[in-house]
Protein backbone atom coordinates (compact mmCIF):
# COMPACT_ATOMS: atom_id res chain seq x y z
CA UNK A 1 0.00 0.00 0.00
CA UNK A 2 1.01 3.56 -0.53
CA UNK A 3 1.26 6.48 1.77
CA UNK A 4 0.51 10.13 1.12
CA UNK A 5 2.48 13.20 2.03
CA UNK A 6 0.91 16.55 2.87
CA UNK A 7 2.31 20.06 2.84
CA UNK A 8 0.75 23.49 3.30
CA UNK A 9 1.62 27.19 3.24
CA UNK A 10 3.73 29.53 5.34
CA UNK A 11 5.68 32.75 5.86
CA UNK A 12 9.49 32.95 5.40
CA UNK A 13 12.30 33.46 7.86
CA UNK A 14 15.83 32.91 6.51
CA UNK A 15 18.26 30.61 8.32
CA UNK A 16 21.38 28.63 7.43
CA UNK A 17 22.12 25.01 8.35
CA UNK A 18 25.45 23.31 7.55
CA UNK A 19 26.61 23.78 3.97
CA UNK A 20 23.09 24.29 2.63
CA UNK A 21 21.11 27.50 2.53
CA UNK A 22 17.67 26.90 4.07
CA UNK A 23 14.74 29.30 4.20
CA UNK A 24 12.42 28.54 7.08
CA UNK A 25 8.70 29.09 6.97
CA UNK A 26 6.44 29.24 10.01
CA UNK A 27 3.42 27.06 9.21
CA UNK A 28 0.47 29.27 8.56
CA UNK A 29 -2.63 28.31 6.61
CA UNK A 30 -4.07 30.85 4.20
CA UNK A 31 -7.69 31.65 3.49
CA UNK A 32 -7.44 30.30 -0.07
CA UNK A 33 -7.07 26.73 1.19
CA UNK A 34 -10.76 25.97 1.67
CA UNK A 35 -12.90 23.13 0.33
CA UNK A 36 -12.65 22.44 -3.38
CA UNK A 37 -15.54 23.77 -5.41
CA UNK A 38 -15.15 22.12 -8.81
CA UNK A 39 -18.62 20.68 -9.64
CA UNK A 40 -19.36 17.14 -10.69
CA UNK A 41 -20.19 16.72 -14.38
CA UNK A 42 -23.85 17.11 -15.27
CA UNK A 43 -25.93 14.19 -16.45
CA UNK A 44 -24.39 11.67 -14.08
CA UNK A 45 -26.50 8.51 -13.80
CA UNK A 46 -24.72 6.17 -11.41
CA UNK A 47 -26.05 2.79 -10.26
CA UNK A 48 -28.55 2.56 -7.47
CA UNK A 49 -26.93 0.82 -4.52
CA UNK A 50 -28.24 0.22 -1.02
CA UNK A 51 -26.38 -0.34 2.24
CA UNK A 52 -22.92 0.66 3.43
CA UNK A 53 -21.39 0.21 -0.04
CA UNK A 54 -23.63 2.89 -1.59
CA UNK A 55 -21.34 5.90 -1.00
CA UNK A 56 -18.31 3.95 -2.20
CA UNK A 57 -19.95 2.78 -5.43
CA UNK A 58 -21.28 6.30 -5.98
CA UNK A 59 -17.75 7.68 -5.74
CA UNK A 60 -16.45 5.04 -8.14
CA UNK A 61 -18.79 6.42 -10.80
CA UNK A 62 -17.64 10.02 -10.30
CA UNK A 63 -15.20 11.55 -12.71
CA UNK A 64 -12.00 12.10 -10.76
CA UNK A 65 -9.79 15.18 -10.72
CA UNK A 66 -12.78 17.44 -10.23
CA UNK A 67 -12.54 17.68 -6.50
CA UNK A 68 -15.35 17.41 -3.98
CA UNK A 69 -17.44 20.40 -2.92
CA UNK A 70 -17.53 21.43 0.74
CA UNK A 71 -14.70 19.10 1.79
CA UNK A 72 -12.64 20.56 4.62
CA UNK A 73 -9.65 18.32 5.46
CA UNK A 74 -7.44 18.59 8.52
CA UNK A 75 -5.34 21.73 8.99
CA UNK A 76 -1.58 21.63 8.49
CA UNK A 77 -0.55 21.29 12.15
CA UNK A 78 -2.80 18.29 12.74
CA UNK A 79 -1.99 16.70 9.39
CA UNK A 80 1.75 17.13 9.99
CA UNK A 81 1.49 15.09 13.19
CA UNK A 82 -0.43 12.35 11.40
CA UNK A 83 2.21 12.26 8.68
CA UNK A 84 5.06 11.38 11.03
CA UNK A 85 4.07 7.70 11.04
CA UNK A 86 3.38 7.83 7.32
CA UNK A 87 6.89 9.02 6.50
CA UNK A 88 8.42 6.48 8.87
CA UNK A 89 6.55 3.63 7.14
CA UNK A 90 7.61 4.87 3.71
CA UNK A 91 11.26 4.91 4.76
CA UNK A 92 11.18 1.13 5.11
CA UNK A 93 9.32 0.44 1.84
CA UNK A 94 12.41 -0.11 -0.31
CA UNK A 95 10.65 -1.86 -3.20
CA UNK A 96 7.95 0.81 -3.37
CA UNK A 97 10.52 3.61 -3.39
CA UNK A 98 12.50 1.84 -6.11
CA UNK A 99 9.32 1.49 -8.18
CA UNK A 100 8.56 5.20 -7.82
CA UNK A 101 12.09 6.14 -8.84
CA UNK A 102 11.90 3.86 -11.87
CA UNK A 103 8.57 5.37 -12.97
CA UNK A 104 9.51 9.00 -12.36
CA UNK A 105 13.20 9.34 -13.20
CA UNK A 106 12.91 9.10 -17.02
CA UNK A 107 10.68 12.18 -17.05
CA UNK A 108 12.98 14.46 -15.05
CA UNK A 109 15.67 16.77 -16.34
CA UNK A 110 19.00 17.87 -14.91
CA UNK A 111 17.60 20.37 -12.36
CA UNK A 112 14.56 19.24 -10.41
CA UNK A 113 12.34 21.00 -7.91
CA UNK A 114 10.84 18.41 -5.56
CA UNK A 115 7.87 19.75 -3.57
CA UNK A 116 7.08 17.83 -0.40
CA UNK A 117 10.31 15.81 -0.14
CA UNK A 118 9.52 14.49 3.34
CA UNK A 119 12.52 12.65 4.75
CA UNK A 120 14.26 12.50 1.37
CA UNK A 121 13.87 8.77 0.70
CA UNK A 122 12.90 9.32 -2.92
CA UNK A 123 15.19 12.33 -3.26
CA UNK A 124 18.23 10.17 -2.63
CA UNK A 125 17.24 7.80 -5.43
CA UNK A 126 16.67 10.58 -7.97
CA UNK A 127 19.68 12.83 -7.33
CA UNK A 128 23.09 12.05 -8.78
CA UNK A 129 26.02 13.31 -10.84
CA UNK A 130 23.74 14.14 -13.79
CA UNK A 131 20.85 15.56 -11.78
CA UNK A 132 20.56 18.17 -9.02
CA UNK A 133 17.44 18.05 -6.86
CA UNK A 134 16.14 21.01 -4.85
CA UNK A 135 14.35 19.14 -2.05
CA UNK A 136 11.66 21.28 -0.43
CA UNK A 137 9.17 20.83 2.35
CA UNK A 138 7.16 22.93 4.76
CA UNK A 139 7.38 20.84 7.91
CA UNK A 140 10.26 22.02 10.15
CA UNK A 141 10.83 18.41 11.19
CA UNK A 142 11.22 17.33 7.58
CA UNK A 143 13.49 20.26 6.76
CA UNK A 144 15.75 19.29 9.66
CA UNK A 145 15.79 15.67 8.49
CA UNK A 146 16.56 16.68 4.91
CA UNK A 147 19.31 19.06 6.03
CA UNK A 148 21.02 16.36 8.07
CA UNK A 149 20.60 13.65 5.44
CA UNK A 150 22.02 15.67 2.55
CA UNK A 151 24.45 17.94 4.41
CA UNK A 152 27.42 16.55 2.44
CA UNK A 153 25.62 15.73 -0.81
CA UNK A 154 26.48 18.19 -3.57
CA UNK A 155 23.63 16.86 -5.70
CA UNK A 156 20.87 17.98 -3.31
CA UNK A 157 19.90 21.42 -1.99
CA UNK A 158 17.38 21.76 0.84
CA UNK A 159 14.82 24.54 0.85
CA UNK A 160 11.68 25.23 2.88
CA UNK A 161 9.11 27.08 0.81
CA UNK A 162 5.45 27.82 0.33
CA UNK A 163 4.49 26.10 -2.91
CA UNK A 164 1.25 28.06 -2.92
CA UNK A 165 3.09 31.39 -3.07
CA UNK A 166 3.80 32.70 -6.56
CA UNK A 167 6.45 35.03 -5.14
CA UNK A 168 8.30 32.15 -3.48
CA UNK A 169 8.24 30.11 -6.68
CA UNK A 170 9.64 33.04 -8.64
CA UNK A 171 12.51 33.30 -6.16
CA UNK A 172 13.71 29.76 -6.90
CA UNK A 173 16.81 29.09 -9.01
CA UNK A 174 16.19 27.85 -12.58
CA UNK A 175 14.79 24.31 -12.91
CA UNK A 176 13.68 22.23 -15.88
CA UNK A 177 11.44 19.80 -13.97
CA UNK A 178 9.02 19.95 -11.05
CA UNK A 179 7.99 16.88 -9.03
CA UNK A 180 5.19 16.36 -6.53
CA UNK A 181 4.64 12.91 -5.03
CA UNK A 182 1.37 12.71 -3.08
CA UNK A 183 1.23 16.48 -2.68
CA UNK A 184 -1.21 17.93 -5.24
CA UNK A 185 -4.23 16.41 -3.48
CA UNK A 186 -3.46 18.66 -0.49
CA UNK A 187 -3.64 21.84 -2.56
CA UNK A 188 -7.03 23.52 -2.82
CA UNK A 189 -6.20 25.43 -6.02
CA UNK A 190 -4.46 22.54 -7.76
CA UNK A 191 -4.90 23.94 -11.27
CA UNK A 192 -3.26 27.25 -10.31
CA UNK A 193 -0.27 25.45 -8.82
CA UNK A 194 0.20 23.33 -11.95
CA UNK A 195 0.04 26.45 -14.10
CA UNK A 196 2.67 28.20 -11.97
CA UNK A 197 4.95 25.17 -12.12
CA UNK A 198 4.56 25.07 -15.90
CA UNK A 199 5.75 28.66 -16.03
CA UNK A 200 8.59 27.86 -13.65
CA UNK A 201 10.04 24.96 -15.66
CA UNK A 202 9.74 26.87 -18.96
CA UNK A 203 8.95 25.69 -22.46
CA UNK A 204 9.43 21.92 -22.89
CA UNK A 205 10.02 21.52 -19.15
CA UNK A 206 8.18 18.75 -17.32
CA UNK A 207 5.76 18.77 -14.39
CA UNK A 208 5.49 15.29 -12.86
CA UNK A 209 2.85 14.42 -10.29
CA UNK A 210 1.98 11.24 -8.44
CA UNK A 211 -1.42 11.37 -6.73
CA UNK A 212 -3.92 9.03 -5.03
CA UNK A 213 -6.69 7.71 -7.27
CA UNK A 214 -10.47 7.29 -6.98
CA UNK A 215 -12.85 9.10 -4.69
CA UNK A 216 -14.16 5.70 -3.60
CA UNK A 217 -10.95 5.29 -1.60
CA UNK A 218 -11.27 8.65 0.19
CA UNK A 219 -11.93 8.14 3.90
CA UNK A 220 -11.03 9.32 7.41
CA UNK A 221 -7.34 8.71 6.83
CA UNK A 222 -7.32 11.01 3.80
CA UNK A 223 -9.11 13.67 5.84
CA UNK A 224 -6.68 13.36 8.73
CA UNK A 225 -3.63 14.03 6.54
CA UNK A 226 -5.17 16.95 4.66
CA UNK A 227 -6.45 15.53 1.36
CA UNK A 228 -8.96 17.62 -0.55
CA UNK A 229 -9.54 14.99 -3.21
CA UNK A 230 -8.45 11.92 -5.12
CA UNK A 231 -8.15 11.82 -8.90
CA UNK A 232 -8.99 9.79 -11.98
CA UNK A 233 -7.08 9.60 -15.26
CA UNK A 234 -9.64 11.48 -17.35
CA UNK A 235 -9.90 14.28 -14.81
CA UNK A 236 -6.12 14.56 -14.49
CA UNK A 237 -5.72 14.94 -18.24
CA UNK A 238 -8.30 17.72 -18.23
CA UNK A 239 -6.70 19.37 -15.21
CA UNK A 240 -3.27 19.44 -16.84
CA UNK A 241 -4.66 20.78 -20.11
CA UNK A 242 -6.59 23.50 -18.29
CA UNK A 243 -3.36 24.45 -16.52
CA UNK A 244 -1.58 24.96 -19.85
CA UNK A 245 0.33 21.67 -19.81
CA UNK A 246 0.36 19.04 -22.53
CA UNK A 247 -0.38 15.66 -20.89
CA UNK A 248 2.34 13.32 -22.16
CA UNK A 249 1.60 10.44 -19.83
CA UNK A 250 -1.33 9.85 -17.48
CA UNK A 251 -1.73 6.31 -16.14
CA UNK A 252 -2.89 4.32 -13.16
CA UNK A 253 -0.31 2.63 -10.95
CA UNK A 254 -0.57 -0.23 -8.45
CA UNK A 255 -3.78 -2.07 -9.38
CA UNK A 256 -3.64 -4.50 -6.40
CA UNK A 257 -3.25 -1.50 -4.09
CA UNK A 258 -6.73 -0.32 -5.09
CA UNK A 259 -8.33 -3.45 -3.61
CA UNK A 260 -5.95 -3.56 -0.64
CA UNK A 261 -6.79 0.05 0.29
CA UNK A 262 -10.52 -0.44 -0.29
CA UNK A 263 -10.62 -3.46 2.00
CA UNK A 264 -8.20 -2.60 4.78
CA UNK A 265 -8.55 1.18 5.01
CA UNK A 266 -12.01 2.05 3.71
CA UNK A 267 -14.05 -0.98 4.78
CA UNK A 268 -12.12 -2.29 7.81
CA UNK A 269 -10.88 1.11 9.00
CA UNK A 270 -7.29 0.02 9.59
CA UNK A 271 -4.37 2.43 9.67
CA UNK A 272 -2.42 2.02 6.39
CA UNK A 273 0.85 3.14 7.98
CA UNK A 274 1.27 0.14 10.25
CA UNK A 275 4.81 -1.10 9.74
CA UNK A 276 3.78 -4.77 9.41
CA UNK A 277 1.08 -4.02 6.85
CA UNK A 278 3.34 -1.83 4.73
CA UNK A 279 6.26 -4.24 5.08
CA UNK A 280 4.31 -7.28 3.92
CA UNK A 281 2.81 -5.45 0.95
CA UNK A 282 6.18 -3.99 -0.03
CA UNK A 283 7.92 -7.34 0.20
CA UNK A 284 5.32 -9.58 -1.46
CA UNK A 285 3.18 -7.46 -3.76
CA UNK A 286 5.22 -4.50 -5.03
CA UNK A 287 7.79 -6.66 -6.92
CA UNK A 288 4.89 -8.25 -8.82
CA UNK A 289 3.36 -4.82 -9.50
CA UNK A 290 6.69 -3.57 -10.83
CA UNK A 291 7.13 -6.57 -13.14
CA UNK A 292 3.57 -6.68 -14.50
CA UNK A 293 2.83 -2.96 -14.81
CA UNK A 294 6.09 -2.28 -16.62
CA UNK A 295 4.50 -4.17 -19.54
CA UNK A 296 0.84 -3.37 -18.95
CA UNK A 297 -0.98 -0.17 -18.01
CA UNK A 298 -3.87 -1.15 -15.71
CA UNK A 299 -7.36 0.38 -16.18
CA UNK A 300 -7.43 1.31 -12.49
CA UNK A 301 -5.02 1.62 -9.58
CA UNK A 302 -4.37 3.10 -6.18
CA UNK A 303 -2.44 6.01 -7.66
CA UNK A 304 -1.93 8.01 -10.85
CA UNK A 305 1.32 9.04 -12.49
CA UNK A 306 0.97 12.12 -14.69
CA UNK A 307 3.57 13.95 -16.75
CA UNK A 308 2.81 17.31 -18.33
CA UNK A 309 4.99 19.20 -20.79
CA UNK A 310 5.08 22.97 -20.45
CA UNK A 311 4.08 24.78 -23.63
Amino acid sequence: MEVQVSRSVSTPVATTKGDHRTRRFASERTASYHACTRPRPSGHNGPRVHGSMAPIVKRLTQRGGAGVANRDPAEFAQADLELAATLDSLSGADNYLALLAELISPHLGARVLEIGAGHGDLTGLLAGPDRHVIATDLSPTCIDALGERFATDDHVSVLALDAGSEADLRALPPVDSALMVNVLEHIHEDENLLRRLGTLVGADGRVVVFVPAFEALYGPFDHSIGHFRRYRVAGMRTLMSDAGLEPELVRYVNAPGFFAWLLTVRLLGQNPTGSKLVGVYDRLVIPIVAAVESRWSPPFGQSILAVGRAR
